[in-house]
C-alpha cells in the first residue's frame, strides 16, 4: 500500500492484521518498505499445524520526507502452502467474511 505523507515531520503508523494458514506450526508476518530487502518489523506465532492464525503488528516511524513510499506485507512459515483468510483446504473461514488488512495512518506532530 502506498502513502505520500503531507508533512516531513509527521509519524507514520502501520497496523497489520493477517489471518492465514500455513503447513507447519511456525508462522511469520513481516513488514517491508519500498524495495528494501530487510523487514522493518516482524511478528511471529507458533500454533498447531494447519490452524488459521491471526498475527498482528504495529510499526511507527517518522516520515522524514513527503516522498511516496510503499509498505508491503509478506507471510510464511515452515511449510510450503499459505492460504489467506481460510484453511489449507482452500475453505473460506466464517462464511468468507474473515479478512486481513493493512492500515496506514499519518499523525501530524
Amino acid at each position: 500500500r502506498a502513502i505520500t505523507p503531507k508533512y516531513s515531520d509527521s509519524l507514520i503508523k502501520i497496523d497489520v492484521i493477517v489471518n492465514f494458514t500455513v503447513d507447519g506450526v511456525n508462522k511469520c508476518c513481516a513488514l517491508f518498505k519500498d524495495s528494501a530487502a530487510d523487514a522493518i518489523a516482524v511478528s511471529h506465532n507458533q500454533d498447531s499445524s494447519d490452524n488459521c492464525s491471526n498475527i498482528s503488528l504495529s510499526f511507527i516511524e517518522t516520515s522524514g520526507s513527503t516522498s511516496e513510499r510503499t509498505y508491503k506485507v509478506r507471510v510464511g512459515g515452515d511449510g510450503a502452502d499459505v492460504t489467506f483468510n481460510g484453511d489449507n483446504n482452500d475453505t473460506a473461514r466464517y462464511g468468507g467474511v474473515l479478512t486481513s488488512s493493512i492500515i496506514i495512518t499519518e499523525i501530524k506532530q
